[in-house]
């Protein structure tokens, strides 16, 4: 398993050996990554859970959010984009129609007027509205894009160390010949090895969610 010490060997090795780049060899990952955390691959994917308080409208996130298992996340997740969201009640699964701020402003009741099994969602400023305002505990669980756990030291690692390292070791590479060193040629090499691996990535995440078969065009 690739960690964030041996991503940075491998980058110091790429260029050949400089030893005098280390700290800005680890603040290109990091650029890298964040480059790159809004794109959607197979890794970068995620189930979240939301356990909704009675009376309780709007949820921030992260910080109400855990994993499916109701553990707490890792230092760095976050949600990014929503995919789904589903709702359980008596053992059943029911998905929520997404609503806008302003429709929720319009047609949400407060909780003093009334409350209900949730039905509807929206998204703003960060937080996570429910609508009808929960009268009681619900679990919830919601799909969608995600933000990887933090690397801070060495041992660290994530699927961006994993599936992900070649692009994000060329990202930093392209990075580092672009802002530190100033080499077009280099900058060039490394932008054709983002290429390469954005390619691969995404081929790799089609054949996970690819039927396989051949669909007429404007069949849902």
């Amino acid at each position: 398993m690739t960690t964030l010490a041996t991503l940075k060997e491998r980058i110091q090795d790429d260029l050949r050996g400089r030893s005098d780049l280390t700290v800005q060899i680890e603040s290109a990952i990091s650029d890298a990554i964040k480059r790159w955390e809004g794109e959607r691959f197979w890794f970068n994917e995620k189930r979240f859970r939301l356990d909704t308080v009675a009376g309780t409208e709007e949820y921030s996130i992260p910080s109400t959010l855990t994993n499916t298992d109701a553990s707490a996340l890792s230092t760095g997740e976050d949600m990014i984009e929503i995919d789904d969201v589903l709702i359980q009640d008596n053992n059943e699964l029911y998905r929520l129609t997404e609503r806008t701020d302003k429709w929720l402003n319009d047609y949400q009741a407060p909780a003093s007027q009334y409350t209900g099994t949730p039905s509807f969602y929206g998204v703003y400023a960060n937080k996570v509205r429910i609508g009808p305002v929960p009268d009681a505990v619900y679990q919830i669980t919601i799909s969608g894009l995600a933000s990887l756990p933090t690397l801070s030291v060495g041992t660290d690692t994530n699927a961006w160390m994993v599936e992900g390292e070649a692009l994000i070791r060329h990202q930093a590479l392209a990075e580092i010949y672009r802002t530190i060193l100033r080499d077009a040629d280099g900058f060039q090499l490394a932008l054709g090895g983002v290429q390469d691996a954005v390619a691969y990535l995404k081929r790799k995440s089609s054949s996970k969610v690819g039927t396989g078969r051949i669909r007429a065009w404007g069949y849902v």
